[in-house]
């Protein structure tokens, strides 16, 4: 079963169990999901782990804004929704699971300097797919980079 449809099927169960805040989500991702199907993209597992992997982000962003603000059931309903999130997307690699990946491409790309980054960026990107927090790997490959 395709993670589209079995994001699918938990939007029918949350419909059943009256889940409103899962509902809620899984249908603004779906959403999301075939307006970038209307745009052309071709609908993959991959293209829904990137759409869920933007939208986790947005959250992480608001949960820090809110906290900022001290606006903390804001907080925790955005937090909320990034856990229903965080249940599509794979396995988060760790920061030393990252900074071993980080070194194997310098290697391979033969990178010695900060501005070979982006040419060390796009490999890693490609490599580690959603399984990353991409601005945590941009910090290591320029604390790689740099030392």
């Amino acid at each position: 079963m395709s993670l589209y449809e079995e994001i699918d099927n938990k939007i029918k169960q949350a419909m059943r169990d009256k889940q409103t805040v899962v509902l809620n989500v899984l249908r603004m991702l779906k959403n999301n999901i075939n307006e970038q199907v209307k745009e052309g993209a071709e609908l993959s597992d991959n293209l829904v782990q990137q759409i869920i992997a933007k939208e986790a982000k947005k959250r992480k962003e608001a949960i820090k804004i809110y906290q900022d603000a001290s606006e903390s059931e804001r907080a925790s309903q955005e937090e909320g929704e990034l856990a229903i999130l965080n249940e599509y997307l794979p396995k988060q690699l760790g920061e030393n699971e990252i900074r071993e990946v980080v070194k194997n491409v310098i290697k391979q790309v033969n990178a010695t300097e900060i501005s070979q980054l982006g040419l060390v960026m796009s490999k890693v990107k490609t490599e580690l797919q959603n399984s990353a927090d991409m601005s945590v790997v941009s910090q290591i490959v320029k604390e790689e980079l740099s030392s």
